[in-house]
């Protein structure tokens, strides 16, 4: 397994890790974050790239970078989904395999990262919780004890 580390100061010791579970697609879960949040997430140029068995995969990022240098926020989604051309001879050939893959396995019932990196608040991260709340659209959330997932370097882009 291969990850591709796109940004150096993505990872940080200090963060807070909330998973989310929505039915929209990312850019819409985006600009619900932007219109009932304070929040101002623009999509990233380069998704999280990922490498599992010679298959390059790709989860969608967003990030909102007008906090002041100790401060980021980024939504990532955690489940991409890609197709495998099954090999000559087998009994379904010439007939693509979709596959679900998730950044996260071990959350894999939800569908959206939200990581605040950084020095965050107890009261910023409250209004953030009390607006997120706000969003019909976010079906669960919870605040993730990154200690317990083996999976946490993912996150690294």
């Amino acid at each position: 397994m291969k990850i591709n580390l796109l940004h150096d100061d993505f990872y940080s010791k200090e963060y807070t890790l909330f998973a989310l579970k929505s039915i929209l697609q990312d850019y819409r879960l985006a600009y619900f974050f932007n219109k009932k949040t304070d929040l101002n997430l623009n999509r990233m140029t380069k998704d999280v790239k990922y490498i599992l068995k010679n298959n390059t995969l790709y989860f969608s990022a967003f990030v909102d970078k007008s906090f002041d240098d100790k401060k980021k926020c980024y939504l990532i989604s955690n489940k991409t989904i890609y197709s495998k051309d099954l090999k000559y001879g087998s009994l379904f050939k010439n007939i693509p395999i979709s596959n679900n893959m998730f950044l996260i396995p071990e959350l894999k019932e939800f569908d959206y990262m939200l990581k605040l990196d950084g020095i965050w608040t107890k009261k910023e991260i409250g209004a953030l919780m009390t607006s997120m709340s706000k969003i019909s659209e976010i079906l669960a959330n919870i605040c993730v004890d990154s200690k317990k997932i083996k999976s946490i370097n993912n996150l690294i882009i």
